[in-house]
């Protein structure tokens, strides 16, 4: 089932803000699946791998679909951050 929702994935940006500035410091990527589906949110697609045991390619995949999405939706000297989880 997850590696049929691979080419729905999607990313979206998620500011972290600077407290004192009021202004963002960076953005996060938050992968997520269909927004019509059971598999929108990103805890959802993250249950999903565990359960069908592919925790480690869904992680590289969300990972490199960030990076690719940043080229193109953040601008220049933008911080990034990406979140790794220790048991991938």
């Amino acid at each position: 089932m997850l590696q049929e929702l691979y080419e729905q994935l999607t990313v979206s940006w998620q500011p972290v803000m600077d407290l004192h500035l009021g202004t963002p410091w960076g953005y996060e990527a938050v992968v997520c699946g269909p927004s019509d589906s059971h598999y929108g949110s990103s805890e959802s697609l993250q249950a999903l791998a565990r359960d069908e045991g592919l925790e480690d390619d869904y992680a590289t995949r969300c990972r490199l679909l960030a990076l690719r999405a940043a080229t193109h939706d953040l601008p220049e000297q933008t911080m990034l951050l990406l979140h790794f989880d220790q048991r991938s």
